[in-house]
């Protein structure tokens, strides 16, 4: 006799949305070595802790420009930008006045010189977890990602799970070609989707439903989630 178990699979996508002068300022995605760095990087000490409950990183993703990072119950991304000084910054930081010749001279140095980095967190939390929930890796890569000294070098993996961060419901996280990530609500047979719940924060950070996606705004860029896609699996 078989017995079928019907899993529902909830997909979203979670990706940053950058401005145009963002993309122009940027400076590409170059590596020197032949390793691909979509991975979720083990955290041997070399990310620290997130700042939102000061629980341990698990695992990191630093690829392209993306830097997030996960914990026990949820992930933080860190996002930067660069933009001019202030004026008042600009008094602290200029010890002498260029003249026009110097200042033609130095102009692309000066302009370096005249920029800071912004940097925020948006922190995303699931609430009420299941504190036994273990987490499980697939797709282990085949070399180090090196962060200086010897023991902070680390594997990647390709997915990460979270088992039974509710009851019979897994979270399973993967990075999409586009970047940014994608996760995957698994309700297996008894679940009770309304257990899932979570929150958005951070400075400066506010959420709100456009169309059939949800933004999550903040000074630096929108974090967008996609609609999610569902499926039904059947197992016999």
């Amino acid at each position: 006799m078989k017995k079928y178990i019907f899993t529902l699979c909830l997909l979203l996508e979670l990706f940053a949305i950058r401005s145009l002068a963002q993309q122009r300022d940027a400076k590409p995605f170059v590596s020197n070595d032949i390793f691909q760095t979509d991975y979720f990087i083990v955290n041997n000490g070399q990310f620290g802790n997130l700042s939102a409950d000061k629980q341990p990183t698990k695992f990191a993703i630093d690829n392209n420009g993306d830097h997030i990072y996960f914990g026990k119950n949820g992930l933080e991304w860190h996002l930067s930008k660069i933009v001019p000084m202030e004026a008042d910054e600009l008094n602290e930081t200029t010890h002498s006045k260029l003249n026009e010749e110097e200042r033609e001279e130095e102009r692309e140095e000066e302009e370096n010189e005249n920029r800071k980095i912004i940097e925020k967190i948006v922190s995303m939390q699931w609430l009420n977890t299941n504190p036994n929930c273990v987490i499980e890796c697939e797709g282990k890569s085949n070399h180090y990602f090196t962060y200086g000294e010897a023991k902070y070098s680390s594997y990647g993996y390709k997915k990460i799970v979270y088992k039974n961060l509710y009851p019979n419901i897994d979270i399973e996280y993967i990075i999409p070609k586009s970047g940014g990530i994608k996760y995957s609500l698994i309700i297996h047979e008894g679940a009770d989707i309304n257990d899932v719940k979570y929150r958005y924060s951070g400075d400066d950070v506010s959420v709100s439903i456009e169309g059939n996606q949800l933004h999550i705004k903040n000074l630096i860029c929108d974090l967008v989630e996609n609609e999610p896609v569902v499926n039904y699996v059947e197992f016999a």
